[in-house]
């Protein structure tokens, strides 16, 4: 039986309750806060410049709408959250984008790290900068 953020499990004579973070939808596992991304958010992303960043990432089709990234590889995920993190002054990057993002942080951390070493990461940090400090500068 399936309640709100619990389940109940009856196993011959034993009966349990559980806390249940992922339910599953026509057969696609879901997290509980898909669809609301601020109860997703730190402090740093529910701001001014982090919405502003956030959307023009989506505007330019690297977020989808409700965050998480499009079409990106892991490795490229992580460097985009790495990038984020040091335009916004974001300390805990790795826990911020993680509980964003629903990945734990040591596998963004490794993420990351795989991404360095890619010649690929290069191109791809050109193409996200401009689309960081754009989305950062003062308008006037």
């Amino acid at each position: 039986m399936l309640g709100e953020g619990r389940t109940i499990n009856v196993t011959g004579n034993a009966c349990y309750i559980e806390y249940v973070e992922n339910c599953y939808v026509n057969g696609i596992t879901k997290k509980k806060n898909d669809d609301d991304p601020a109860a997703r958010m730190s402090d740093e992303l529910k701001g001014e410049r982090g919405l502003a960043v956030l959307k023009n990432l989506q505007k330019h089709g690297l977020l989808d709408e409700n965050f998480y990234p499009m079409e990106l590889s892991n490795s490229e995920s992580a460097v985009l959250a790495y990038q984020i993190a040091i335009t916004l002054g974001i300390n805990e990057m790795w826990k911020v984008f993680s509980d964003l993002w629903n990945i734990t942080p040591n596998a963004l951390r490794a993420a990351y790290n795989r991404g360095m070493e890619q010649k690929k990461t290069m191109k791809f940090l050109d193409e996200i900068t401009p689309l960081l400090n754009d989305s950062t500068s003062t308008r006037t």
